[in-house]
C-alpha cells in the first residue's frame, strides 16, 4: 500500500520548512487540544510530510516531542486524525533508530495495539504501517528487542483475516520487515513444518487461525537462551 502513504512535498519544500523552524509551529497547533481537530489533522499530515525519508526532519521532529505529542491523540474521536498520527508515528522512527528507542521508551507500539482493532480500516492500515517500520528498522539485536519485536509480530498476526484488503496487504508489508530482521530463524522454522507436514494430513481449510500464531511464536529466538 505505498500508494496509500505518499503525499505531497519534495527535499526542498521540507529542508526550507525545517531551516526556518516551521516544524515548530505545526509542532504547537498538533499539540493544541484547543485547536479543532481538523486543524491539527492537517499539521498532521505536514507533519508526516516533513519527516518522510528526510533525516533531517525526522531529527527536528524527534527534538520537538512529536512522538509523544502523536501517542497522545491514538484515540481522538476523529478517525482522520488518528489515522495520520500513526502515519506520522511510523514515518519519524523508519529506518530512524533513534526515534524508534524514543518510542520504545514511551511504549508507543503498545499505544498503538488499540489502533488494530479500530472501526475504520484506514487508522487500522495506518497503525500496521507503523508497527511494521517500528520493528523493521532496529540496527541493534539485544534481547528486548527481540522480545518487542516478537510482541508486535504477535499482534499483526491477529488480523490476517481482517476483513479490508488494504488492511491485509499492509500487514504482508509489515511482517516483511520481520523477516528480513529474523530470516535465519523463518527459515528453520519453515524447514520444520515441511518434515511435520510430510508425516501428517492436509490440514482443513477452515483450521484455526491461532496456528498462525503459534509459527511467530515458534520463529523469534528466545531471549532466555543463551
Amino acid at each position: 500500500m505505498e500508494d496509500f502513504y505518499v503525499t505531497g512535498g519534495t527535499n526542498s519544500c521540507q529542508a526550507d520548512l525545517v531551516k526556518d523552524n516551521g516544524h515548530k509551529y505545526f509542532l504547537s497547533v498538533l499539540a493544541d487540544p484547543y485547536m479543532p481537530a481538523e486543524h491539527r489533522t492537517m499539521t498532521a499530515f505536514i507533519l508526516a510530510v516533513i519527516v518522510n525519508n528526510y533525516n533531517t526532519g525526522q531529527e527536528a521532529c524527534l527534538q520537538g516531542n512529536l512522538i509523544a505529542i502523536c501517542l497522545e491523540q491514538l484515540n481522538d474521536p476523529h478517525p482522520l486524525l488518528r489515522q495520520w498520527v500513526a502515519i506520522c508515528l511510523g514515518r519519524i522512527w523508519q529506518n530512524f533508530d533513534s526515534a524508534r528507542w524514543c518510542g520504545v521508551r514511551d511504549s508507543a507500539h503498545e499505544k498503538l495495539y488499540s489502533l488494530l482493532s479500530d472501526p475504520i480500516p484506514e487508522v487500522r492500515c495506518a497503525a500496521v504501517f507503523a508497527l511494521g517500520t517500528f520493528v523493521g528498522n532496529s540496527a541493534e539485536r539485544t534481547d528486548h528487542s527481540t522480545t518487542i519485536d516478537h510482541n508486535v509480530a504477535m499482534m499483526l498476526a491477529q488480523l490476517i483475516n481482517d476483513g479490508s484488503p488494504m488492511v491485509r496487504k499492509e500487514l504482508v508489508v509489515a511482517l516483511s520487515h520481520l523477516v528480513v530482521q529474523y530470516e535465519s530463524n523463518f527459515c528453520t522454522v519453515a524447514l520444520q513444518f515441511i518434515e511435520e507436514e510430510k508425516n501428517y494430513p492436509l490440514p482443513s481449510p477452515a483450521a484455526p487461525g491461532n496456528k498462525h500464531c503459534m509459527q511467530f511464536y515458534r520463529t523469534f529466538p528466545d531471549p532466555k537462551e543463551p
